[in-house]
C-alpha cells in the first residue's frame, strides 16, 4: 500500500497470485483486430471533452473516482464512486487497485452521485454504506460496463495504443507514481522521489492531443491538491500527461469498454418544456434520453405527456448535472429551461 504523503490518500497493491494477474485480458483479446489510427495535432487549450469536477477530499477513493468518471464519460451523467470503492476487495483497508476497479463496475456496477452521494465525504462515511443499501439503490438506476482491458504501461507504454482506445470511445485509467513538483496543470517528468500513487481517468474521444509537439493525454482527476486546468479562472480538474511521464512514471493503463447499449439518441430541442405538455414531438425526445441515461424506465413509451413520470425523471437529470432549481418544488411546476435546453443540445443535437 503506498501513502500520499501530501494528502494522506492511499493506493492500495494488488494482491492477486501472479496466476490471477495472467488472467486479466489484453487489448488483443477484447478489440479483435478493431483499428482505428489515432491523428495527432494540437488542439487549442480545452477543445476536448470536459467533464464535472469531483473532490475526493479526506478520502483515499480515487480508485473509485476514476471508475465513476469513466462512467460520467460514457452515460453523460455524474456517476457515484461509493458502490466502486465500498466494493473494494481489500475492505476496510484504504485505497483499492486497478484491476478491481474494472472488475467491480463489470459486475456490479454503480449509480448516480444523486443517488449515492461520494464527493467531499470522508473515508469512515464512505465505509458505512452498506451493501444492502447499495444493492437497493443499483435495482432503481445502474451503470455496468462490458469489458476491460490493459495496455503496455511504464517504459512500454504505447500512446497510439491510448489513443487508439479513447477514438474508439473507451476510457483510459492510469496509475501514477510521482510528485507534487510533477503533478501539475501540464504533467512532465522532472525526476525525484515518488511521494504519492494515484488514479486519474481520460475519457472522451478528443482526449488526447499534442503539446509541444509531443503526444500527451488529457486526464481528469478527484484529488485537487495541486494546481489543474482552469478555464474561465474556474478549475476543470484536468491535466495534460505527457508521454515522457506516462513512459517514466505510469504503472498501470487499462481501458473500460462501455456496456452495449442503443444508439445515443439524436434531437435539438427548440423551445423550453414545461408540466403537461401532452403529445409533444420534443417531449418525446425528452423521454427518450430520460431512457437512455437510466432516469426513466424503458418498460415506459415515450407518449410526449409531460407528467408526473416524467417531471421526476427530469429533476433527478437536473440535479445529476448540478442544476437544483427544481428539486423541492412541486412536480407541477418542473421544466425543462434555458440551462437544461442548453445542456441536452450539447449532449444530443
Amino acid at each position: 500500500m503506498t501513502q500520499d504523503t501530501l494528502t494522506g490518500t492511499f493506493v492500495a497493491e494488488d494482491t492477486r497470485t501472479e496466476d490471477e494477474k495472467a488472467q486479466d485480458y489484453t487489448s488483443d483479446e477484447i478489440l479483435g483486430g478493431s483499428v482505428v489510427l489515432p491523428v495527432w495535432q494540437e488542439k487549442e487549450k480545452f477543445d476536448w471533452d470536459i467533464w464535472s469536477l469531483r473532490d475526493q477530499i479526506n478520502s483515499s477513493s480515487c480508485g473509485g473516482q476514476a471508475g465513476a468518471k469513466a462512467i460520467e464519460g460514457f452515460y453523460h451523467v455524474v456517476a457515484s464512486a461509493t458502490p466502486i470503492y465500498r466494493h473494494r476487495a481489500n475492505f476496510a483497508g484504504e485505497g483499492m487497485w486497478q484491476q478491481n476497479i474494472g472488475d467491480i463496475l463489470k459486475k456490479i456496477g454503480t449509480t448516480s452521485e444523486a443517488r449515492m452521494t461520494s464527493q467531499k465525504i470522508t473515508e469512515e462515511k464512505l465505509n458505512s454504506f452498506t451493501l444492502a443499501d447499495i444493492a437497493d439503490t443499483l435495482r432503481d438506476e445502474k451503470y455496468t460496463i462490458s469489458a476491460y482491458y490493459f495496455l503496455g504501461s511504464g517504459k512500454n507504454a504505447n500512446m497510439d495504443a491510448i489513443a487508439q482506445a479513447l477514438a474508439l470511445g473507451h476510457a483510459v485509467i492510469f496509475l501514477v507514481r510521482t510528485n507534487g513538483n510533477e503533478w501539475q496543470e501540464v504533467v512532465t517528468y522532472k525526476g525525484g522521489d515518488i511521494t504519492f500513487s494515484h488514479f486519474v481517468t481520460a475519457v472522451g474521444k478528443h482526449n488526447f492531443t499534442l503539446y509541444n509537439g509531443e503526444k500527451s493525454v488529457v486526464i481528469d482527476d478527484s484529488c485537487n491538491a495541486f494546481s489543474t486546468l482552469k478555464k474561465d479562472g474556474q478549475p476543470t480538474g484536468q491535466r495534460i500527461l505527457t508521454e515522457m511521464f506516462i513512459r517514466e512514471r505510469v504503472a498501470g493503463v487499462m481501458a473500460i469498454v462501455p456496456s452495449l447499449v442503443e444508439a445515443k439518441p439524436k434531437h435539438t430541442f427548440t423551445k423550453y418544456l414545461t408540466y403537461g405538455l401532452r403529445v409533444d414531438k420534443d417531449v418525446v425526445a425528452l423521454q427518450d434520453i430520460l431512457k437512455h441515461v437510466g432516469y426513466m424506465s424503458r418498460d415506459i413509451p415515450s407518449t410526449g405527456n409531460f407528467l408526473q413520470l416524467t417531471a421526476k425523471a427530469v429533476v433527478a437529470w437536473q440535479v445529476a448535472n448540478g442544476m437544483d432549481d427544481f428539486a423541492n418544488a412541486p412536480l407541477s411546476s418542473v421544466r425543462v429551461g434555458p440551462k437544461s435546453v442548453a445542456l441536452l443540445n450539447k449532449l444530443y443535437s
